[in-house]
């Protein structure tokens, strides 16, 4: 009886972790935030294709909240701010003109 008690309860704890997972909002917000920073900085100017993937992502990851896979958004959220950070990275330095 022991154990049937220890595993009723073991599986009652999986079933409430994996309620408890929610969309990413933080992980959204922060990809949003590097994208824009991207931008800021100029990633637009040189049509960066790291930038394009970030937005790609990011566009995903919101198709993905909608369908209620917060997972599969949480992992596209993450590669946006990836992706968004790399074209932040490779944008033209601060206070010289890009080429244009």
């Amino acid at each position: 009886m022991f154990l049937v008690g220890r595993g009723a309860s073991v599986g009652a704890l999986m079933l409430l972790v994996g309620a408890c997972v929610g969309p990413p909002v933080q992980t959204m917000s922060d990809a949003r935030q590097m994208i824009g920073a991207a931008e800021r900085a100029g990633a637009h100017v040189a049509e960066s294709p790291a930038l394009q993937s970030a937005q790609k992502n990011l566009t995903t990851a919101e198709a993905l909240i909608a369908k209620r896979d917060y997972r599969g958004a949480q992992a596209a959220a993450e590669t946006a701010r990836r992706n968004a950070a790399d074209a932040l990275a490779a944008s033209p330095p601060s206070g010289l003109p890009s080429d244009r």
